[in-house]
């Protein structure tokens, strides 16, 4: 227990300064800007300096008792790359450097592939655009955009083949997608089998609960 918490009303609960702590390492800001551009933290922007000050003495507390967060390690990895003689020696000991599901890293992940990039050209990066939901961990779908740039000379694999679905399922799903995307180069999905089926059917329902027996049903009448 502090005095300086005591009586606070509307402070944020333990996990969402867990959760702000997070972001503040893998996107690598400051507890300012994710106070200011995070709707769902803007109510505790009058808290600034107590929230600065608990995270103070979680990271102290870390420190003094020797226990690593997931993003401790992140950050001490980073850190210790920043010496060119350890990054020299951790990246040579690969042939490849492989990083899948790459649209789901963050900035601090991003700055760790690219020390290794000084001493290991050898970076494979496999990811798709179109499938980044993890926004609100931290993650910056821009890594994969900008890689190519980045990297410069590169050789680039488009990966378009699907192997599950009917091209009539992948042609609705292109559809959505060419009328939608703004932001980078969409590539039609189409069915590495040539597989055809029935065109989807749209389905409004009630609730959760009522999509679950709508399935149900559908299957029943199929079997």
């Amino acid at each position: 227990s502090d005095p300086m918490f005591d009586n606070l009303k509307g402070f944020p609960a333990s996990s969402m300064v867990a959760d702000m702590m997070s972001l503040i390492v893998n996107k690598q800001t400051t507890l300012h800007e994710v106070l200011v551009k995070i709707d769902k933290y803007d109510k505790y922007r009058d808290y600034e300096d107590e929230i600065q000050a608990l995270m103070n003495m979680v990271a102290k507390y870390g420190r003094d008792n020797q226990k690593l967060t997931y993003d401790d390690l992140l950050l001490d990895m980073n850190e210790l790359l920043a010496n060119d003689n350890i990054c020299r020696s951790v990246a040579m000991r690969f042939e490849y450097i492989m990083v899948d599901e790459f649209q789901d890293t963050n900035n601090l992940q991003e700055a760790i592939i690219w020390k290794l990039h000084q001493f290991n050209h050898n970076i494979v990066v496999v990811g798709d655009i179109s499938q980044s939901i993890y926004a609100f961990r931290g993650a910056n779908v821009a890594n994969l955009q900008n890689f190519g740039s980045k990297m410069g000379n590169r050789t680039e694999y488009v990966l378009n083949e699907n192997y599950r679905s009917t091209q009539e399922i992948l042609d609705a799903a292109n559809a959505v997608m060419n009328k939608n995307v703004r932001t980078w180069k969409y590539h039609d999905m189409i069915s590495a089998n040539d597989l055809h089926g029935e065109k989807p059917t749209i389905v409004n329902v009630a609730d959760s609960y009522r999509e679950t027996d709508t399935v149900i049903d559908m299957i029943d009448k199929t079997t």
